[in-house]
């Protein structure tokens, strides 16, 4: 969610939403780029990744191959990233378990939340007061 920063005149300050979505951008950068750290999969790390039911019970295998994609994700668009921010990607993958090799649509998401995970973050563009939670699905659970 992008806030609205208005001046001292109820004016929108496209300056600093902009430079608002830049900082949040690059924190979001930074947990992707650190996905596959091991305390951050075991939830043993303040920012947390969450899979779905059904990518709970997709091999491990499939599970690092999703991880990865998600790390490595650069498709950003005006339609799927029109704040900026790079909270939310979607893809397709072929689990290897599957006996139809057909590709399915995943849908990834980063959220904010306060470090006691009960609200949203009133500013997340402060790590020190935020949580991130970055959920993996198919979209079919959506």
């Amino acid at each position: 969610m992008t806030h609205k920063i208005t001046d001292d005149y109820g004016n929108f300050d496209y300056y600093n939403t902009f430079k608002r979505s830049k900082i949040i951008a690059k924190l979001n950068d930074e947990l992707r780029a650190q996905i596959l750290n091991a305390n951050l999969i075991l939830n043993q790390s303040k920012n947390k990744i969450v899979f779905s039911h059904d990518v709970s019970k997709m091999s491990e295998e499939d599970q690092k191959e999703i991880l990865q994609i998600v790390r490595d994700y650069k498709t950003f668009s005006e339609d799927n990233n029109p704040h900026g921010e790079k909270d939310f990607g979607a893809f397709n993958f072929c689990s290897n378990d599957s006996i139809y090799q057909t590709p399915e649509r995943y849908f990834w998401q980063i959220n904010y939340y306060d470090n006691d995970l009960k609200y949203h973050s009133d500013d997340a563009t402060d790590s020190s007061k935020t949580t991130r939670v970055l959920t993996i699905m198919k979209a079919s659970e959506y």
